[in-house]
């Protein structure tokens, strides 16, 4: 495993004269990449068309922790999420909402062997019926992935800068 010093030790050794070799981390290569990116596809998915709480369940840690611009910590479990995402009982008349990837946001980064850092940025529509989806927010996502035996869960998400777009905005 490569590793790289950290900066107040690579500062330390450009002062004394001897700097260690400039090294880098793992890089995420192109089957990490479309991995996490399909995962992140099955997660919303799950959780906004087609209300699979199995699914959502096998892709997020037991001890997921989900911070919000908004409200702080929103959950610090998977048990907490998975209660607040049960779309299953959706009262009749309840407003229905997907989200959507901006096309060309999703990164992602290796962080060590069992760790990645995906960045993105999404909207989030209000399904309408009989009309054009209504934009309602947009906002960037950090999602920390780790490598539980052979597959990968979510157990890290930060969603921030919440945006309102202007007034009628639609898909």
């Amino acid at each position: 495993m490569a590793y790289s010093a950290p900066l107040f030790l690579i500062a330390a050794a450009l002062a004394q004269g001897d700097a260690p070799p400039p090294t880098g981390g793992p890089v995420a290569d192109v089957a990490l990449i479309q991995e996490l990116a399909d995962l992140d596809s099955q997660l919303f998915t799950a959780a906004f068309d087609s209300c699979d709480i199995g699914l959502i369940d096998r892709l997020i840690a037991d001890d997921l922790e989900f911070y919000h611009d908004k409200a702080g910590l929103s959950y610090g479990s998977g048990d907490e999420f998975l209660a607040d995402v049960n779309c299953l009982g959706r009262e009749e008349g309840d407003p229905v909402f997907a989200r959507s990837l901006i096309p060309g946001t999703l990164m992602t980064y290796q962080i060590g062997e069992d760790y990645a850092l995906q960045t993105g940025r999404h909207e989030f529509y209000q399904v309408m019926e009989d009309a054009p989806d209504i934009l309602r927010e947009t906002a960037p996502f950090i999602h920390l992935w780790h490598r539980a035996g052979p597959s990968w869960e979510l157990f890290r998400v930060i969603s921030y800068d919440h945006r309102t777009p202007a007034e009628g905005t639609t898909r």
